[in-house]
């Protein structure tokens, strides 16, 4: 299915199933009701703007690294609803946009792509993800939740930030990976039994708000220095060989 002709397709009050979607760049595509569902058998490409504020997307690409892509210039923006993706979401240059009570459920990877000025704006709502990669361009994440059953990854020195702020939550299953001069995260949880700081990282951890390390759940930072301007709450296990942790909240 493409959207192209028209500058705008609205779904209303429907259920549409479709093998993939394409919409053209400068062309839109709306879901504005609960009883709205698009299920997408393989891929989505958006070049244009998809505006969600109710109804279900489902894309059910079986492949690895397939799915939803969000390329440079385009836009996603979902407010309310539910965004289910059976493998990744890929943003290669495109903004993302979750607010409200949005819920997107992504199985593999919830990726920002190296090589590519990608930006994710979340103000509230829910992410849940197998893998958070964020190889290029930036997370301003200053509400909501997101929570990664394995990973928050940044490339390298030349890749992805994150700014955490108000009233946003990471919550990590296994590791972070620390690259990029300037990353801040505001309330972070630690939700793994081995979580750790990847031994590659190069920057310290800097954590604006809150520090939580969950009952059973334990975090080893392997020598990373941590910054903590919240409180600080361990019902697990804290491993801190040979770092320092600040606490400089005012």
């Amino acid at each position: 299915m493409k959207v192209q002709s028209s500058g705008q397709l609205d779904i209303n009050d429907m259920t549409v199933s479709c093998y993939d979607l394409t919409v053209q760049a400068n062309k839109k595509l709306r879901l504005n009701s609960a009883s709205d569902t698009l299920t997408v058998t393989d891929s989505v490409y958006n070049y244009g703007t998809i505006e969600q504020t109710n109804g279900t997307v489902n894309v059910n690409d079986p492949d690895s690294g397939q799915g939803s892509y969000n390329y440079s210039g385009s836009t996603y923006t979902i407010s309310g609803g539910t965004l289910n993706i059976v493998r990744s979401f890929n943003n290669m240059g495109g903004t993302l946009n979750i607010s409200g009570s949005a819920a997107v459920d992504v199985d593999q990877w919830f990726y920002n792509l190296d090589g590519y000025n990608s930006t994710i704006n979340m103000s509230g709502g829910t992410v849940d993800c197998s893998e958070f990669a964020n190889y290029e361009g930036t997370v301003y994440h200053s509400g909501g939740t997101i929570t990664s059953f394995s990973y928050y990854r940044e490339q390298d020195s030349g890749g992805g930030n994150y700014y955490g702020s108000g009233t946003a939550l990471l919550k990590v299953t296994s590791y972070l990976r620390l690259m990029k001069t300037g990353t801040y995260f505001n309330d972070l949880e630690i939700i793994g039994s081995s979580a750790y700081i990847d031994t590659e990282s190069t920057e310290s951890l800097d954590i604006n708000g809150d520090f939580t390390i969950g009952s059973g759940k334990a975090f080893d930072t392997n020598g990373t220095d941590m910054y903590v301007g919240g409180d600080w709450s361990n019902s697990g296990t804290f491993t801190a060989d040979s770092n320092t942790v600040t606490f400089d909240g005012t």
